[in-house]
């Protein structure tokens, strides 16, 4: 079972660029939401370490990720998603 999420605050292409290629800049936030919109995860930004990027389309703003969050207790958490860069919103799901 996955936990899917809205993402109402991405990381910009600028921010995504440090992330896949500048070893300073290991993770990116997002900010999300439950799937009811309700809901947070209890902590204004979610970080991921990305591990992978796709282009969606050809707009040169879509991309398709995947990567890992590591929790409090140092379980780490894969993930995938979507988000647009033009407007920093998308889909995130945490894969179990």
């Amino acid at each position: 079972m996955s936990t899917k999420f809205t993402i109402v605050s991405a990381p910009s292409k600028w921010e995504l660029m440090l992330a896949l290629f500048d070893h300073k800049h290991h993770s990116v936030s997002f900010r999300l939401y439950s799937e009811n919109g309700t809901s947070s995860l209890g902590h204004p930004n979610f970080l991921v370490e990305i591990r992978g990027v796709l282009l969606e389309d050809g707009s040169g703003e879509s991309f398709c990720f995947n990567g890992y969050h590591i929790v409090e207790s140092g379980h780490i958490q894969s993930v995938k998603g979507w988000f647009r860069t033009s407007d920093r919103k998308g889909w995130l799901q945490i894969v179990d």
